[in-house]
């Protein structure tokens, strides 16, 4: 991949490739992203939105954690998270997630 891309860059370049239903790419970019800048919530939350739409709940789910960790107040990361626990059959824990974003 290119290195002399800026984090912003990346996320646009993963910003596409979503919204065409290529979420194995926009992860790649979203990746590259976070390796340039860890501190940027979006990225995370971005990621975490792809591996939802590929079914690696656990991945968004750890995602959606990271995302928090930067910005507690970024509610669209807990309902991502909460509705990962949901497929992932985890309902307390989705309860517990959904709280947190109330």
């Amino acid at each position: 991949m290119d290195i002399e891309r800026t984090a912003a860059q990346w996320k646009e370049e993963g910003n596409k490739a979503f919204k065409n239903n290529q979420f194995q790419k926009a992860i790649d970019a979203y990746t590259e992203a976070i390796k340039q800048d860890g501190n940027d919530h979006s990225f995370y939350s971005n990621r975490a939105i792809c591996y939802f739409n590929l079914e690696k709940y656990l991945e968004c789910v750890s995602d959606c954690d990271d995302c928090v960790k930067i910005k507690s107040d970024f509610t669209k990361a807990l309902r991502r998270k909460g509705l990962a626990q949901i497929q992932m059959l985890k309902f307390d824990d989705a309860i517990y997630t959904y709280k947190q974003a109330l």
